[in-house]
């Protein structure tokens, strides 16, 4: 605290908008008590008036302040590591700029000599932390050969993804500052920023191996709060949809059902195939292509399919691709249908009595949100039967969704079975909840736990979710999606269930791993 006749001078800086000059009181704790001042009020200063007094107030300090400030050198544009005394190369291989959330960077650094300190992200007005405390470092098999002779070891990870916190809109002259553990700087021009895309997102997660011990650090730091700035700012710059009536219009429809198509379209003849062996009386049928170059061929396959098999469909057709989650919100705000029912393309029912049954389940139960059928593979065996949700320790600690039994032989039905959560390739809900939740989650980029969340924000709502075993569909699961055949799939999954984890952790038994924790398998 402070003694009687004993005091501070201080000079701060406090970043923020042009404010009235009625401002804000100044507020000091002491001792666990709070003493408020009145401000005298805030002044335009002249900016050529205060240098004066800066340099009296740094020339007061014993320590020297304004000699090692004056000594700092300035970025002018060029790089300059090559000038100093360790050998130090940095390079950046991509610099992607989200306005307003962050900035992302790719790069590879060499420092056989351990010398550099910190290396932060400099802009007219913004410096960020030191980027090498968070980023992930990567293996590169390619700098490790090309860069022996200077000592670097086998192990070393010079490949580097870091993700920079920013509210900015822009950065004018941004660079990186090099620090070493001597004192000296060098500094890093930057490539021009460009925006992010979904392929962004892609480029990021592929190729990334991330240990299970090293799964919080990463994941939280970097590519879960790149991928959601990223995956937002495409999303926020979505187009209007077509909307495309075949065939005659369902007047009144008790049931909307909603089918995202992205790659095998053709799904959309089978599935169709299979509906009308028993109809779907009263049901609006909306198909969303959520592959944009596929638009011809998917109204020519609709306008065929319903000439083949008579059942009518309304078709949204979006300008981008956006996700799973997207894709199907889309169709929800066109959807007229008392309840709605999303539906895998590749989800083929067995009977005519699948969307009658969920449906009377529903309406039979108050508490009931939303209901569920039991999946087969086509060999037969269980693939969906519910979900429970369980911690990994392979993926550190995150909490995945599990499905019980699945690829054994299914047990007899039970009829009604409430469950944790139930899967999205087959969910019936009232449309006005669905619309009430505001769809599914779209910060879960492509696919993958929006339909974990979208029940867990069911069952906030002090409702239930159930698995009507005794509707029973064929899935054949994700062959209805092109293989990816790279290895950024897991890696958005595991993104993916890194936010799931920051919203729903509380819910689930346990905690993440903390890195450097033991882990244990079985």
């Amino acid at each position: 605290g402070f003694g009687w006749g004993f005091g501070w001078g201080f000079v701060c800086f406090l970043p923020g908008e042009r404010v009235d000059a009625a401002f804000v009181d100044m507020e000091i704790e002491v001792s666990g008590r709070r003493l408020l001042y009145p401000s005298n009020g805030v002044r335009e200063l002249d900016q050529s008036a205060l240098v004066p007094n800066c340099i009296d107030l740094l020339k007061a300090r014993p320590d020297g302040l304004l000699h090692a400030m004056l000594r700092q050198p300035l970025f002018n544009g060029k790089d300059t590591l090559a000038e100093l005394a360790a050998h130090v190369q940095l390079a950046i291989d991509e610099f992607i700029l989200v306005p307003g959330d962050g900035a992302l960077l790719t790069g590879w650094v060499i420092d056989p000599t351990f010398a550099v300190r910190s290396i932060r992200l400099r802009a007219h007005g913004f410096q960020s932390q030191d980027m090498t405390s968070a980023w992930v470092s990567q293996p590169r098999p390619d700098l490790v050969a090309a860069f022996q002779s200077l000592g670097l070891a086998d192990h070393a990870r010079p490949g580097f993804t870091a993700f920079v916190p920013l509210n900015a809109q822009r950065l004018i002259a941004p660079h990186l500052e090099v620090t070493l553990h001597s004192g000296e700087v060098g500094f890093k021009s930057l490539p021009s920023a460009r925006g992010g895309s979904l392929n962004a997102i892609l480029s990021m997660l592929n190729g990334v191996e991330v240990a299970p011990d090293d799964m919080a650090r990463s994941f939280a730091g970097v590519f879960a709060p790149a991928t959601r700035a990223l995956n937002r700012a495409r999303l926020s710059q979505r187009a209007p949809h077509l909307l495309v009536n075949i065939g005659p219009e369902v007047v009144g429809p008790a049931v909307s059902v909603i089918v995202p198509l992205y790659g095998r379209i053709d799904w959309m003849l089978h599935q169709c195939a299979h509906f009308s062996r028993h109809g779907l009386p009263g049901v609006e049928l909306i198909y969303v292509l959520d592959d944009p170059p596929r638009k011809n061929d998917m109204i020519s396959l609709a306008q065929r399919c319903f000439r083949w098999f008579g059942i009518p469909m309304r078709l949204v057709l979006l300008p981008q691709n956006v996700g799973y989650g997207p894709a199907n919100n889309e169709a929800l705000r066109v959807a007229r249908g008392r309840h709605v029912c999303f539906l895998n393309s590749d989800v083929l029912p067995r009977d005519g009595e699948w969307l009658r049954r969920m449906v009377g389940a529903l309406e039979a139960d108050d508490d009931l949100g939303a209901v569920g059928a039991r999946l087969l593979f086509e060999d037969g065996t269980l693939q969906h039967d519910g979900m429970s949700l369980r911690r990994l320790p392979q993926f550190g600690n995150i909490p995945f969704p599990l499905h019980p039994g699945k690829g054994q032989r299914p047990p007899p039905g039970q009829g009604l079975r409430k469950v944790e959560a139930i899967t999205g390739a087959c969910m019936v809900l009232p449309r006005a909840l669905a619309q009430e939740l505001g769809g599914f989650d779209e910060d879960y980029a492509v696919g993958d736990f929006e339909d974990v969340d979208f029940c867990l924000r069911i069952r906030a709502k002090g409702l239930t979710c159930a698995v009507h075993d005794e509707v029973v569909m064929w899935h054949l699961e994700r062959q209805s999606q092109q293989a990816p055949g790279v290895s950024w799939r897991q890696n958005l999954t595991t993104v993916n269930a890194w936010t799931f984890s920051e919203r729903w952790g509380h819910a689930v038994v346990g905690a993440p791993c903390p890195p450097g924790a033991v882990l244990n398998l079985s």
